[in-house]
């Protein structure tokens, strides 16, 4: 009959022959290293320093002085830390007085390579600062690493067309065209956004359109509560009912947020500006150190309504906000590779009326009829165009 006793017996067995068994092998290996080189085995037992613990070492965005690097490599060396990667960092920190590359910079950091030779730490220097890849002056900016970026221009056709083309944003003035395409207007998008909506406001007072409708990152506008038990919101009023089944939205940094954490912000929708219901939460992504920022994007049912607008409990920033008639292609930012960080599983793409997909056969290049100076020279066949250069 099995009981707790015996089962206490089987244990004390087995634990006595493992530990004498445990002792010989032991003893054998002893004797052994009598005769033989025990390196690995006495590496085992006592370590030797150079298999100790190294760490990443951050300096948190400009906030470095002489006393607290020093403090730093102190309490590596108490802790038995042998070494370190010397790491430069953001992450929504405020930012220090130091920048880097400067003389302060450069003497703050001999001074580092000082301490750790006193203190017979292990220095290692990552080759960039943070998280934007090998570079420096001597990369100029057309070899830099690159990405796609465009404008938007609605034009009716149907006769000859003389218009010049927005030139997108670029970082560092480099900026080169590729392709100029065109390809017919979808039924419910036929003119720019901003000309559908008659009024903005928010939580922190009216809102200039031109400032989130612009495809500029260098404006914007904060978004605020002037009461700190209310929510802070963008609200958009249209002329008349607008007909939606998607939305994009670039936020941009603001405040301070830790490492990576997601914004959460709220679509909400209204007949009468009072009464508004909860269409669907936006997965913001602000990607660290991009001045060129990507969308935000959701799709849901379609729904008309004449007030949209975005809530969320904490502040934000908005460079950019568009809703659409057509469902777009769910999460396109992160399945193009505009973004990344943390990725929520991908969603599948609404179901959309018939009509409302661009047609591959429809898009034309209209490249040759642009000049360099952007201008486009162009006679559009019959019908509403969207070009993007």
């Amino acid at each position: 009959m099995f009981t707790f006793d015996t089962l206490f017996e089987r244990l004390r067995k087995f634990y006595t022959l493992y530990f004498i068994n445990l002792l010989i092998t032991e003893g054998y290996f002893m004797m052994e290293c009598e005769e033989e080189d025990c390196s690995l085995f006495n590496g085992f037992r006592l370590p030797p320093k150079s298999a100790g613990v190294k760490t990443w070492w951050h300096w948190m965005n400009g906030n470095i002085t002489d006393v607290g690097i020093s403090l730093d490599l102190e309490a590596m060396n108490r802790a038995g830390i042998i070494g370190f990667q010397m790491f430069q960092v953001g992450a929504g920190i405020p930012k220090g007085p130091v920048n880097y590359g400067s003389d302060e910079h450069l003497r703050l950091l001999l001074h580092a390579v000082k301490e750790s030779e006193r203190l017979g730490l292990e220095f290692v220097m990552h080759n960039c600062p943070g998280w934007s890849s090998s570079g420096g002056p001597w990369i100029t900016p057309e070899r830099s690493m690159k990405m796609l970026v465009w404008s938007e221009t609605y034009i009716a056709g149907g006769g000859h067309v003389e218009i010049v083309l927005p030139k997108p944003y670029a970082n560092h003035d480099y900026y080169r065209d590729i392709y100029v395409l065109a390809f017919p207007s979808l039924r419910g998008e036929k003119q720019p956004f901003k000309n559908l909506v008659s009024k903005v406001v928010s939580s922190s007072g009216p809102v200039n359109i031109d400032l989130i409708t612009d495809n500029n990152p260098e404006t914007g506008v904060e978004i605020r509560p002037l009461d700190p038990n209310k929510p802070a919101y963008l609200q958009l009023e249209f002329a008349e009912p607008f007909e939606a089944r998607s939305i994009a939205v670039t936020f941009a940094p603001f405040g301070i947020r830790p490492f990576w954490t997601p914004l959460v912000v709220s679509l909400e929708a209204s007949d009468d500006g009072v009464n508004f219901r909860k269409i669907c939460d936006i997965s913001t992504t602000i990607p660290f150190g991009r001045r060129i920022s990507i969308p935000s994007t959701a799709n849901f049912p379609a729904l008309r309504a004449k007030y949209f607008r975005l809530i969320s409990s904490e502040p934000f920033r908005i460079l950019e906000v568009r809703l659409f008639w057509a469902a777009r292609i769910a999460d396109w930012p992160i399945k193009a590779n505009f973004t990344g960080g943390a990725v929520p599983p991908f969603k599948e793409t609404v179901e959309d009326p018939s009509g409302s997909a661009i047609d591959p056969n429809s898009v034309i290049d209209v490249t040759k009829y642009m000049n360099e100076e952007g201008r486009l020279v162009w006679d559009a066949p019959p019908g509403d165009w969207n070009v993007y250069p």
